[in-house]
C-alpha cells in the first residue's frame, strides 16, 4: 500500500471523527443546559477553537479536490486558451487572496504568544485557535501552487 493512499484515508478518518467529535459535544451542552440546567462553561470555547480548525482546514482541502462553489457566468462562455487563462487568473487571485489571509493571521498569532493571552473557559493559549486558520492557510496555498503550475502547463500545451 502507498504513503500517499493511507495519508489520505487517514486524512479523512481524522477530519469525520472531528466533525462527528464536535456535532456530539454541541448536542451534549445543549442536552446539559436546557435539560439538566448545568452550563459547560468550557464547552463553547472548544467548540468555537473546532469551528475554526475544521473549516479551514477543510476549506482547503474543498480547493484541492476542486468542490467549492464557482461562480461560471463568465467561465461558462470561455472558450479554448481564454478559458484556460481565465482558470490560471482564478488560482492565482486565490493564492493572492490565502497568503493575504495567511499572513494577517500570522501577524495576529504572534502577539497572541507574546502577550501569553489564554481562553477565558478553558485557560489555553488563544493563539491555538488562530494557528488553525494559519495551517489551513497555508495547505490552501500549497494546494494553490499546484493548480498555477497546472493551469500553466494546460496554457502552454493548448494549441487552440
Amino acid at each position: 500500500m502507498s504513503t500517499i493512499p493511507f495519508l489520505k484515508k487517514a486524512q479523512n478518518y481524522v477530519f469525520g471523527l472531528t466533525i462527528l467529535f464536535t456535532v456530539l459535544l454541541a448536542n451534549y451542552a445543549v442536552f446539559n443546559r436546557y435539560i439538566l440546567k448545568q452550563s459547560l462553561p468550557w464547552s463553547d470555547e472548544l467548540l468555537r477553537y473546532m469551528f475554526v480548525w475544521i473549516v479551514f482546514i477543510g476549506a482547503a482541502i474543498v480547493y484541492k479536490k476542486d468542490q467549492l462553489v464557482d461562480l461560471t457566468l463568465v467561465t461558462d462562455f470561455a472558450k479554448g486558451k481564454f478559458a484556460l487563462l481565465l482558470d490560471l487568473l482564478r488560482h492565482l487571485l486565490t493564492f493572492l487572496f490565502i497568503v493575504m489571509i495567511s499572513y494577517q493571521s500570522f501577524i495576529i498569532m504572534r502577539g497572541q504568544m507574546s502577550t501569553g493571552e489564554i481562553s477565558t473557559a478553558m485557560e489555553i493559549p488563544v493563539w491555538i485557535m488562530t494557528a488553525g486558520l494559519l495551517i489551513g492557510g497555508c495547505l490552501w496555498a500549497v494546494f494553490a501552487i499546484f493548480k498555477i503550475l497546472a493551469a500553466l502547463r494546460r496554457v502552454f500545451t493548448s494549441y487552440d
